[in-house]
């Protein structure tokens, strides 16, 4: 993916690197040229205890397409990314992690458009992730949880060949043929299996809980 920052200003009062002086900083930016990025912390850094907050609106998606070739040949054509978050970040000294990390807001995944070999796949007119809470104490063991999960005008076209293949599978499958397929393919594996050793010694999360699924129309 490739990702830029323009029209950047910055803007802060009483840094430092050490001591435990009180400061605060906010920044604004365009993300990939469009939409608006806005962040605002303050804090101090010796010890680490840091209270941040932001707010994303238009936020253009398309540079994180295509995804690797290890996952899919899914391209977004349109998406737009919008939302509000707060979090903080603190250094917890002899504890399990070594500090705790906390993140809750909520989020908006607007115009979607999934595109398969110059065909829409799917998409949807507007997703809402609403108060989304995810938490890293000191003591270990992630927990997340998110309210309620929206989506309006959801919409999927697939079609199956001659072959009966659909075109919901090719788009899932490793992309390239002959021994680049195979090397993607292997990777994929490789990937999965990792994850699942990672897994079993860790979960990602000591516990999750969705308040409520949505899907509608109009």
């Amino acid at each position: 993916a490739s990702f830029s920052l323009s029209d950047m200003a910055v803007a802060g009062k009483n840094f430092a690197n050490h001591g435990n002086k009180r400061w605060d900083i906010s920044a604004s930016a365009k993300p990939g040229g469009r939409g608006t990025l806005a962040l605002s912390a303050k804090g101090t850094l010796a010890p680490l205890a840091l209270a941040f907050s932001g707010e994303l609106e238009k936020a253009d998606m398309r540079p994180f397409s295509p995804y690797p070739p290890q996952v899919c040949q899914l391209r977004l054509s349109a998406a737009t990314l919008g939302g509000d978050f707060t979090g903080t970040v603190k250094r917890v000294p002899n504890s399990e992690r070594g500090g705790e990390f906390s993140l809750k807001g909520t989020l908006g995944v607007y115009g979607v458009s999934l595109v398969h070999k110059r065909k829409e796949l799917g998409g949807w007119g507007r997703m809402r992730v609403a108060d989304f809470n995810y938490r890293v104490p000191a003591t270990g063991g992630r927990t997340g949880s998110i309210e309620s999960v929206t989506i309006n005008n959801p919409r999927l076209a697939v079609t199956i060949d001659e072959a009966g293949v659909s075109t919901l599978a090719t788009a899932f499958a490793p992309r390239g043929t002959g021994e680049e397929g195979e090397n993607n393919r292997k990777a994929q594996d490789a990937a999965s299996q990792s994850s699942s050793k990672a897994g079993a010694a860790s979960p990602a999360f000591a516990a999750f809980t969705l308040g409520k699924a949505t899907l509608s129309q109009g």
